[in-house]
């Protein structure tokens, strides 16, 4: 097997409308996932937060470190493939998405 390293191309429009492609690590979404499952028996049934919120500032500063967006679209997609048992429920006053338990 291979030990070649998966990358992810998220493709983002700049300001002007210019593509701008970034390329991530494909175990950042498995970091992502480790650390909310770590999380979830903290969290509260019916009470929403964010992502930030969930894994922790600690977690957010050294692990996410820039990279808020990226780990926005990981976390939409583990809750959107059911790989956590949280449902998206909107979001906050900085546009932040909230989840919870299902």
């Amino acid at each position: 097997m291979s030990s070649k390293k998966i990358k992810i191309h998220i493709v983002q429009l700049d300001s002007k409308g210019k593509k701008k492609v970034k390329e991530h690590p494909k175990d950042f979404m498995e970091t992502i996932r480790a650390q909310v499952e770590l999380c979830l028996p903290k969290m509260v049934a019916g009470i929403s937060k964010t992502l930030r919120t969930i894994c922790g500032e600690d977690f957010w500063t050294e692990k996410v470190n820039g990279e808020e967006t990226y780990a926005g679209i990981c976390m939409a997609q583990l809750v959107s493939n059911n790989r956590l048992p949280l449902i998206r429920v909107g979001r906050d006053y900085k546009n932040a998405a909230l989840y919870r338990l299902k």
